[in-house]
């Protein structure tokens, strides 16, 4: 059995948040999806909290949407070697 790439799990994925909703831009460059990975990049040398192993704290990236925002989602592609503990919080 061949399981989806990431790319074509994105894809899939987008194709349901389409049908939920409208999506909205996480980067001044249009992007709507957004890949959070470490890939080593220092937040002091002015890289994005996504790009390193930093804990950013709840937060989503729309909260200066005109309207709001009704839903915020998060693909998660590969379990965490170590750690990963799962939190949830509502934002009423």
């Amino acid at each position: 059995h061949r399981f989806a790439s990431n790319e074509e799990t994105a894809r899939y994925a987008f194709l349901l948040i389409q049908a939920i909703g409208k999506p909205i831009a996480q980067h001044l460059n249009g992007t709507k999806i957004w890949d959070v990975k470490d890939v080593g990049g220092s937040v002091a040398d002015g890289a994005r909290f996504s790009t390193t192993n930093l804990e950013s704290g709840f937060h989503n990236d729309g909260a200066d949407a005109a309207k709001g925002l009704d839903y915020v989602g998060l693909l998660v592609y590969h379990r965490a070697m170590e750690g990963g503990i799962s939190q949830l919080t509502c934002g009423y």
